[in-house]
C-alpha cells in the first residue's frame, strides 16, 4: 500500500503509519527500521518515536545482519522482511522473523490503513466516516491504550 507513491512520499507514509498505529505492538518493544541510503541521505534520524537507520557503504540487508550480531540475545529479536535470504541469514543468527504482511496487519486492517494514509496525505476527508467507523476506531484505541496501561 505504500509502494504507490514516489520513494521518498512511500517512506515518508510508511513512518507515519508506524508513529500512529505502532504495528510493533508495545511502546517497550523497540522499533528500528534499516533503509538502504543513497548518496545524500545516511546515518541515522530520530524524528519519530523509533530510529530509522539509512545504510553508507553497505546494503541495509548488510546492516540489519550487523545490528542482529551485535545483539546479546538475537532471540528477542524480530526482522521483518520478505527476503528469503535475508530471512534466511537472520534466523540462522537466532533473530525471529515475521513478513511484511503479517506486521501491517498486525495493528490495524487494510480498510483503516487505507483511511490513514488518506489522513498522512493531508486529506481532509475525516468527516466521511460513518458514525459505525468513528466508534469502531474509538474502541480499537480504547482496547489499544487500555492494553498498555495495564
Amino acid at each position: 500500500l505504500f509502494c504507490h507513491k514516489n520513494l521518498k512520499e512511500g517512506r515518508e507514509a510508511f513512518f507515519s503509519f508506524c508513529e500512529a498505529v505502532r504495528p510493533q505492538g508495545s511502546l517497550r518493544n523497540r522499533l528500528i527500521v534499516i533503509l538502504d541510503g543513497v548518496d545524500d541521505i545516511f546515518g541515522v534520524e530520530s524524528r519519530y518515536s523509533f530510529k530509522i537507520i539509512y545504510s553508507r557503504g553497505c546494503s541495509a540487508d548488510d546492516e540489519i545482519r550487523k545490528l542482529i550480531r551485535s545483539l546479546d540475545n538475537a532471540k528477542n529479536a524480530v526482522v521483518v522482511t520478505n527476503d528469503l535470504e535475508l530471512a534466511r541469514s537472520v534466523r540462522g543468527l537466532g533473530a525471529k522473523i515475521m513478513s511484511t504482511q503479517d506486521f501491517l496487519n498486525k495493528k490495524t486492517s487494510e480498510k483503516s490503513l487505507k483511511h490513514h494514509l488518506k489522513i498522512s496525505r493531508g486529506s481532509t476527508q475525516e468527516a466521511d466516516l460513518n458514525i459505525v467507523e468513528r466508534e469502531g476506531i474509538t474502541e480499537e484505541l480504547r482496547r489499544i491504550w487500555l492494553k498498555r496501561k495495564s
